[in-house]
């Protein structure tokens, strides 16, 4: 092979090694295009201040379209449904607001603890901090535009627990917005543990709290993520192109 032959089919490799495209995950799986059955202010909260806390956990089961380990760089929520009302407005705004995500073994059957310390995985990491403002268009459809890109991706591997989603407003902080405030949440009817769709949920009514209350309730979420390259593709793409700077030398 001649060194330009060379030099494109390395580099051809590092770039497929090191990108990849978005898979998107809509949880619980069945609500992916269907309402759910109610609608909540969580995982915010109403207008005003006081802060809050909000966990929800979502069951690997859910993920089959990810890879062994996917990089999350974004979270989604659907806006409330039709059966509630005309949303009015289109825009909530948090003035602070502290997002982490772990992997965790707590099980969305049984349920998360009250004790929100007790749900945190080890690997817990800061995915967003600071004001947050969603705005949506499309309330009242099926459509999921209540976007978060993340700040700082996290890494999932589902093969070693569930995903753990952790929203905390801090008291101090600023809820604003026009119009009502609507998540759609799921499971509202049946709220009674173990739970059957993918997911659960513990809510605090303070940012300062560290014990709140669970529920099988939840509201459907998107994550986008890309898939992490295996370290050998990672040392085959470096390792042509190791090769190729010592050629050209």
């Amino acid at each position: 092979m001649r060194l330009s032959q060379f030099v494109v089919s390395a580099a051809a490799l590092a770039a497929a090694a090191l990108t990849a495209s978005a898979s998107v995950v809509v949880v619980p799986n069945a609500n992916a295009i269907t309402l759910g059955n109610g609608q909540s202010t969580n995982p915010l909260r109403t207008y005003g201040t006081g802060g809050s806390r909000y966990q929800q956990v979502y069951s690997n089961t859910q993920f089959g379209d990810f890879s062994a380990s996917e990089s999350i760089t974004g979270i989604a929520f659907r806006a409330k449904q039709p059966t509630f009302g005309t949303f009015i407005g289109n825009t909530v705004t948090v003035s602070d607001v502290l997002i982490r995500l772990s992997t965790t073994s707590a099980s969305d059957s049984v349920g998360l603890s009250a004790i929100f310390a007790n749900n945190i995985g080890a690997d817990e990491a800061v995915v967003y901090t600071g004001t947050l403002t969603l705005m949506t268009s499309a309330a009242g459809t099926t459509a999921i535009d209540y976007s978060i890109t993340l700040q700082t991706p996290f890494t999932y591997n589902k093969a070693m627990g569930n995903l753990l989603l952790d929203i905390l407003i801090p008291d101090a902080a600023m809820v604003s917005g026009n119009g009502s405030i609507g998540f759609s949440q799921f499971d509202t009817v049946t709220d009674a543990f173990p739970s059957a769709d993918g997911t659960s949920s513990a809510f605090g009514a303070s940012g300062s709290g560290t014990i709140g209350s669970n529920s099988t309730t939840g509201v459907v979420t998107q994550f986008t993520s890309v898939p992490v390259p295996a370290p050998a593709s990672l040392s085959l793409a470096a390792g042509g192109l190791l090769v190729v700077g010592r050629r050209r030398r």
